[in-house]
């Protein structure tokens, strides 16, 4: 059946069957068209039409004039499109009708009627406007009158108007929309399209000038406000307004920077390391689940080297307008089990864990509760147990939307998941070759090496990190020899169970195969890199691992180990599953005991080191290196717990005037009590500033008499030991819990 769609938005025009209808008769005819087409909803008795289009004629003429302009429509159109009876007349609703007015105000009332928190952030709406724009070519039938027929034209003024204002408004929240994604050269275009609707508007007039200035369009900017003098001196023999003299004269002593109005949302989390190749579909399918109404949390499910975590940084840095507060990463592979989720996210939005002795649950809830932010929780396999507070935090917080990557979903109600699958097979080999290009920047993909290229993607079933692995190889390799390579029998095998997945096997064997290329020191030291938690220094590689710098460069260039240099120094990390991969080969060897005695070892001498640091000039340095070093000072207080609680002490004390400040009150003092557990072989001098620490704690969460039992407990041991300067600490502390009693 074919259509006919009438576009009345700009001048007319008429297609059937999508072929332009050249001809549809004289202009009571078109009119007559346009009329039924705007206004289908309803059948129109022929004294209306004939008082509308014929007002100054005798009945009698104005029906005949209707009725040959009816036959005219029949020729042109066909007669299955028009029902006229004796006394109505419509176009047929049982056909195909599309009528561009019709589906603008469609799509508008959509975006009016939806229930977003507002206009910048609302990418499905901005798209709905962005579709109603383009139908508007023009004013409702411009260029199209009827001198002798007013009723029609105050039909065809009053939908021009209200099309037009409707134009506006949509016009107006793109231009907000881009300004806010920091798009200022689309949203200096909205304004510029606004303006032009209405010359003598100012406000659309100073909105052009100030979003071309924002964009570094000084000169276009010019030319807007000179358009506008000259506009008004012709037309109204005015001036600009004084408002619109006065942006004009900021905008030539040089752009202000107060000129933006709408801020972006920040952005708390890591930037994608290097370009996406694949997975063209997928972002935008995540996207669009978590951008639909009601979706409240998306898990990304998957095993081991899809790219899981790859995936969410790109959809994070896709969605990063539509949350007004932003959007931010928290990566849970460091975190060692469930407590420490929540205050991992806490640490990522900057939430301090109350003073009054709040619960940091409440505290993360309340901050949530008025705000609208996407929170990526990355690696949440290994702390399952943490999947209620989650939901809790999502009941607390409208505005809350969450995205998840983990092997296994978190099996939450309000959730709904998306299985990655492995890349394509032509996509695995443009990977391939974009990743080798990165290490030898002369590898090509040619006719022949692509046979070569296919099969290899394929022995590791197109696993996006197993394919890396092998391209950080093509710098000593061409893609034959790898594959040849990979073919033969692997003693590295045996270093995994065949009785894994097969997707889990394939990545098991693209790492032992990287793993046995490496000399035995760098397999020694990669195995050893392996007990640090959230990355390490070049430092603490050495002093740990014995890993010294070329060793770390070796497994960089391997594509075993990732560098990341921030600010202050560069710290190197694993993948979490090649992290969990180097510490088998650490069992495998029997090493495991040492290295983590080696660890925890270290980070006591850091947090020792730390300790007066945390009170002197450069202190700020000093607690944010602890900061980046929590996840190994977490791990190495486990080990201290079950191995050596002098150790662990020694380190939770000196860590304390850190979890103090920094807010992590709750956590510090768990680790205090339990080191402090009876039975603990510690030196009476190190317990008695364990206890003296564990009480300033306590006060801090507003648990005053029980720091007060800690302060009596360290006074005593203090005595006991004839220790001036340990019971001196006990009295300050027990005079801060009796402060905050107000005693």
């Amino acid at each position: 059946m074919p259509s006919l769609s009438v576009s009345v938005l700009g001048p007319l025009h008429v297609a059937l069957a999508d072929a332009p209808v050249a001809a549809v008769g004289y202009s009571k005819v078109r009119a007559l068209l346009a009329y039924l087409a705007v206004e289908a909803g309803r059948p129109h008795p022929r004294a209306e039409l004939c008082a509308l289009l014929w007002p100054d004629r005798p009945e009698a003429a104005a029906r005949r004039n209707l009725t040959q302009a009816l036959t005219a429509l029949r020729r042109t159109l066909g007669e299955a499109w028009l029902l006229a009876g004796p006394e109505v007349v419509r176009l047929n609703p049982e056909r195909d009708l599309i009528v561009d007015a019709a589906r603008f105000g469609a799509l508008l009332d959509t975006a009016e009627r939806h229930a977003h928190r507002s206009w910048p952030t609302c990418r499905p709406c901005a798209d709905r406007l962005e579709a109603a724009l383009a139908l508007y070519r023009g004013d409702f039938l411009a260029q199209f009158f009827l001198p002798d027929s007013a009723p029609f034209e105050e039909w065809a003024l009053l939908w021009r108007e209200r099309l037009r204002q409707r134009a506006f408004s949509a016009l107006e929240r793109l231009a907000q929309r881009a300004e806010w994604c920091g798009a200022f050269s689309q949203a200096a275009a909205y304004a510029q399209r606004l303006a032009a609707l209405d010359p003598l508007r100012e406000a659309s007039q100073r909105e052009a000038m100030r979003l071309l200035a924002l964009d570094g369009q000084l000169a276009a900017a010019e030319a807007q406000y000179e358009h506008l003098r000259r506009t008004l001196a012709d037309e109204l023999a005015v001036q600009p307004e004084p408002e619109t003299r006065r942006l004009h004269e900021r905008l030539r002593a040089g752009p202000p920077a107060a000129l933006r109005r709408l801020a972006a949302p920040p952005v708390n989390g890591p930037l994608p390391p290097n370009a996406l190749v694949g997975r063209a579909a997928d972002v935008p399918a995540v996207c669009a689940q978590l951008r639909a109404d009601g979706v409240r949390a998306l898990t990304i499910t998957g095993p081991p080297g899809l790219g899981k975590t790859r995936l969410a940084l790109e959809a994070a840095q896709a969605l990063r307008f539509d949350f007004e507060d932003g959007v931010h990463v928290v990566e849970l592979a460091p975190a060692a089990d469930a407590e420490q989720v929540l205050p991992a996210i806490a640490q990522v939005l900057g939430v301090k864990e109350p003073a009054n002795g709040g619960a940091l649950a409440a505290a993360l809830s309340a901050w949530l509760q008025p705000r609208q932010v996407l929170l990526v929780l990355d690696n949440f396999e290994h702390v399952l147990a943490a999947a209620a507070r989650v939901a809790d935090l999502l009941a607390a917080g409208p505005g809350l939307k969450v995205l998840v990557t983990s092997r296994a979903p978190l099996r939450l109600r309000a959730e709904q998941q998306y299985a990655l699958a492995p890349l394509p097979a032509a996509d695995a080999v443009r990977l391939f070759g974009e990743r080798a290009r990165a290490v030898q920047p002369a590898f090509a993909l040619t006719a022949a090496n692509a046979d070569a290229l296919a099969e290899l993607c394929a022995r590791v079933d197109h696993l996006p990190l197993a394919i890396e692995l092998l391209a950080g190889r093509a710098r000593t390799f061409s893609p034959a020899e790898l594959l040849r390579q990979l073919e033969q029998p692997l003693d590295a095998l045996a270093h995994g169970a065949r009785d894994l997945p097969a997707r889990h096997r394939s990545l098991r064997e693209a790492l032992s195969w990287s793993y046995d290329r490496l000399t035995a020191e760098e397999q020694r030291a990669f195995a050893h890199l392996g007990v640090f938690v959230g990355g390490w220094t070049a430092e603490a590689a050495l002093s740990v691992a014995g890993a010294a710098p070329a060793i770390l460069e070796a497994l960089s260039e391997a594509s075993l180990v990732q560098a990341e240099a921030p600010a202050e120094e560069t710290r190197f990390g694993l993948l979490e599953t090649v992290r969990e991969f180097a510490l088998e080969q650490l069992a495998a060897r029997g090493a495991a005991p040492e290295a983590r005695q080696r660890h925890a070892a270290y980070y006591l001498r850091l947090a020792e080191r730390a300790r007066p640091e945390l009170d002197g000039p450069d202190q700020v340095r000093w607690f944010d290196r602890l900061e980046r070093e929590h996840a190994n000072l977490r791990a190495a207080l486990a080990w201290g717990l079950a191995h050596d609680r002098a150790l662990g002490l020694g380190l939770a004390w000196a860590a304390a005037r850190f979890w103090s400040v920094r807010g992590y009150l709750g956590e510090g003092r768990r680790w205090l009590q339990e080191l402090l557990q009876p039975g603990a072989a510690v030196p009476p001098g190190l317990e008695a500033r364990a206890l003296a620490a564990a009480s300033r704690l306590a006060s801090l969460q507003g648990e005053y008499r029980a720091a007060l039992e800690l302060a009596g407990r360290s006074e005593a041991v203090s005595l006991r030991q004839e220790d001036a300067g340990g019971v001196a600490l006990a009295g300050l502390a027990a005079g801060v819990a009796h402060n905050g009693l107000g005693e």
